[in-house]
């Protein structure tokens, strides 16, 4: 028996998927994924901290006229913080889906049954009207969600990856080829 001998197809884990088409929910959920990574940014982390303490001051020493009150103080600082996270909130139950809508109704390309590839340390995406093949080192980092993959080329743009499209092989197998290739996992912003 020779050195070079393969597994068999069945244990190997095809590099090339076929049929990969991308739904309105895998873009909702890209770009939620993306979203929450944002506002978890150390500068919009610090921007609300420094309004959240503003508004301490502001109702500490400001409004009361008198001796400084810490009671208006905290209830400003909650205010302000309620209202921040009513803001993000919004923007992800409402403002983001209405604009994946809007892409997905304008983008046609995103409607197209594609073929997804990597091997020889690249990535590929094929279709009619799209073609994309583009070595690892161009990857910022990967972000993994319950259904599926986004692979990252810029702080803002990603390319999505299904996982229904993909068995356990697959996924396992992707996973291996970015670390091996240097792509990080990110857990927060890009």
């Amino acid at each position: 028996m020779s050195s070079d001998h393969q597994p068999p197809d069945s244990v190997t884990p095809a590099r090339t998927i076929a049929g990969v088409q991308l739904t309105y929910d895998d873009l909702l959920d890209g770009a939620r994924a993306h979203f929450r990574a944002a506002i978890r940014r150390r500068r919009v982390l610090v921007i609300v901290a420094l309004m959240v303490a503003a508004a301490f001051a502001f109702g500490t020493w400001v409004i009361p006229s008198g001796d400084p009150d810490p009671t208006t103080g905290i209830v400003s600082g909650v205010v302000v913080l309620a209202y921040l996270c009513g803001l993000a909130g919004l923007l992800y139950l409402v403002s983001v889906p209405r604009g994946v809508r809007k892409v997905w109704r304008q983008n046609k390309v995103l409607h197209e049954t594609m073929e997804v590839s990597w091997e020889g340390g690249r990535y590929r995406v094929s279709g009619e009207n799209v073609n994309s093949d583009m070595p690892w080192s161009y990857y910022l980092g990967w972000r993994e969600t319950p259904t599926i993959v986004q692979l990252y080329y810029s702080p803002a743009n990603y390319q999505i990856l299904p996982k229904r499209h993909l068995d356990a092989a697959q996924q396992g197998d992707l996973r291996r080829t970015l670390a091996e290739a240097g792509v990080e996992e990110k857990r927060g912003p890009v």
